[in-house]
């Protein structure tokens, strides 16, 4: 996917910049350097905190129904979810990017900004195809929407 390209891009730019033999063409192949292993497991980690952490933070804490102490222990059962410690940083997947941005659409949708949710997820699902999964409860909650106002256009919010 297209925002995968690009992100990968990016990493593989600050790679050649610290050292340009990892991503030196047909040489690179098969490096497993502590320095490249270190690189590799930071910028996935560094792509948790800047898209799936903030929006974990901002899920848990504009839920309603409960308090703060459930609030945090909620997010903190989510960040620390083995699955995206050992999938996402050991193997270099960057799902929690993908669910994050996901995320971001969830909570734009539910708070009534159903254009920036439609966007989070269109950047979703250009980062990982793994989002078609949650491609239907998207386009069927933005259908029912349409469903219930005359003017379909005018509640959809940016």
């Amino acid at each position: 996917p297209p925002l995968t390209a690009y992100h990968s891009w990016l990493c593989g730019r600050i790679a050649e910049y610290i050292d340009p033999a990892w991503v030196a063409l047909k040489s690179s192949r098969g490096i497993e350097t502590a320095a490249h292993k270190l690189f590799m497991r930071s910028t996935a980690f560094v792509a948790d905190v800047l898209v799936f952490f903030p929006a974990v933070f901002l899920y848990c804490f504009a839920m309603k129904r409960q308090t703060g102490w459930q609030k945090s222990v909620t997010a903190g059962l989510i960040l620390l979810a083995p699955s995206f410690i050992l999938i996402d940083h050991g193997h270099f997947q960057y799902n929690s990017v993908s669910l994050g941005l996901a995320l971001w659409a969830v909570v734009g949708c539910c708070h009534g900004y159903e254009l920036l949710g439609s966007a989070a997820f269109t950047l979703a699902l250009n980062y990982k195809q793994m989002e078609l999964y949650h491609a239907l409860p998207f386009f069927f909650f933005l259908l029912s929407k349409s469903f219930r106002s005359p003017f379909w256009m005018l509640p959809l919010r940016v």
